[in-house]
């Protein structure tokens, strides 16, 4: 008897996307996005309906979307325009970051619905390719759920919003990100998913202990090449040249936006 209720089982689908998106944050920590995609893989596993799934897929993908994209809290306070909004600016800008996020989490209940849909029609093998092109189809959609979402004047229906692209995580890996240059960032996150459908594979094929060292060794070999600790010491390198620092004022008046119909 499946002893994850339904309320434990969207709390998994959570968990899964902290772990998914906390390398945005705080990149030293982007190999935990291996375990956020085996979480949800996971959850996947328990989930008994479609409506399970969708709403799960929703849920994983918006939480990884917030750490994705917390760089929106930037904008406040808000002072780049001359609009005075008060204490109600946290609210918007709180608002706006989760409302985005929401929209990005869209691509998250199509991957689940469609993997929930697919994983009993096909062979498992299909599910090594399979797994991860629905991955980067779901973040490919979330990209068009943004630009529906922010459709206005002067904008238009595209994918070129890539905030939250497991791909991006392998920023941090020197020898695996050269894979951009033959795919860009779909093929990055491609690899990604597939390097953790793997990784799931390894965890039910062979026994817990031996699974556990083999994944140990996979992952102290990706983190051994990733090149993080040259990376980490040229940060502190000192310029002798010294350092610039560019201005712009991004202050601007009621009449800059302003359009007069000629």
């Amino acid at each position: 008897m499946d002893f994850i209720t339904r309320p434990h089982l969207y709390a998994l689908y959570a968990l899964s996307g902290i772990f998914l998106g906390i390398g945005f944050v705080f990149p030293a920590t982007w190999l935990l996005g291996f375990i956020g995609v085996a979480i949800f893989i996971l959850a996947l596993a328990k989930t008994t309906t479609a409506k399970q799934a969708l709403i799960g897929g929703l849920v994983a993908w918006t939480t990884k979307s917030l750490f994705a994209i917390s760089w929106f809290w930037s904008t406040y306070p808000i002072t780049w325009i001359d609009l005075s909004l008060g204490k109600s600016e946290v609210l918007v800008v709180g608002l706006y970051w989760l409302t985005v996020s929401m929209f990005l989490g869209f691509g998250g209940s199509l991957v689940a619905g469609l993997w929930y849909w697919l994983k009993n029609r096909l062979p498992a093998i299909f599910g090594i390719l399979l797994f991860p092109v629905l991955w980067v189809v779901g973040e490919v959609f979330s990209s068009l759920m943004f630009s529906l979402w922010t459709l206005g004047e002067g904008s238009t229906i595209n994918t070129v919003f890539s905030f939250g692209y497991l791909g991006y995580l392998f920023g941090y890996h020197e020898r695996l990100l050269l894979l951009a240059s033959y795919g860009g960032v779909y093929l990055l996150s491609f690899t990604f998913i597939l390097l953790s459908y793997l990784g799931c594979l390894v965890l039910t094929i062979f026994p817990r202990r031996k699974a556990l060292l083999i994944i140990s060794a996979l992952v102290l070999v990706l983190w051994g090449s990733s090149g993080s600790v040259s990376t980490l010491a040229s940060t502190y390198t000192t310029n002798e040249e010294g350092t610039v620092v560019a201005i712009i004022d991004t202050r601007f008046g009621d009449e800059f936006f302003k359009r007069e119909d000629k």
